[in-house]
């Protein structure tokens, strides 16, 4: 099984929010993300296939110590302000679902955010694609968890 120190990883994530909806009750989390999620949302990660959403239940799922710490580590530096920065800068129409939104509006909402990558901050007009992929990279390379970026 897994060891205490993974096991309060876990524990610790089970405790947060949904990133998409806000409930309190996780039981997911998209490894590529850094996020977790609770059921209803999972729903709507599960149709965007794992080429965007990698999905691993919390406590069901066999994971690798070295993915649980990387989840746990994107999840705690607030990776999901990133998903989501147009929301706070205003600059979108969108508005993030609450618990009791209907299921169309959440499904709406994580299409947008995760797929189409609305609410993500913009490049720079003088930015390419290729420099900002490898100013991501190298930013990725230089953290704790090169050897998973380098996979």
């Amino acid at each position: 099984m897994y060891s205490a120190d993974v096991l309060d990883l876990i524990t610790s994530l089970e405790a947060k929010e949904c990133d998409d909806c806000g409930k309190k009750e996780v039981e997911w989390a998209s490894v590529k993300k850094g996020t977790v999620i609770c059921s209803e949302c999972f729903c709507f990660h599960s149709y965007l296939g794992p080429s965007v959403s990698y999905l691993r239940h919390l406590r069901k799922s066999a994971w690798d110590e070295e993915h649980i710490r990387l989840v746990h580590a994107l999840n705690a530096s607030n990776t999901n302000m990133i998903w989501e920065s147009a929301l706070y800068e205003g600059s979108t129409k969108f508005r993030k679902p609450e618990p009791q939104d209907p299921s169309h509006i959440k499904e709406q909402f994580v299409k947008e955010k995760y797929e189409k990558m609305t609410f993500q901050p913009k490049r720079g007009k003088d930015e390419d694609v290729e420099n900002s992929l490898n100013r991501q990279l190298i930013a990725c390379a230089r953290s704790d968890f090169a050897h998973v970026t380098l996979r």
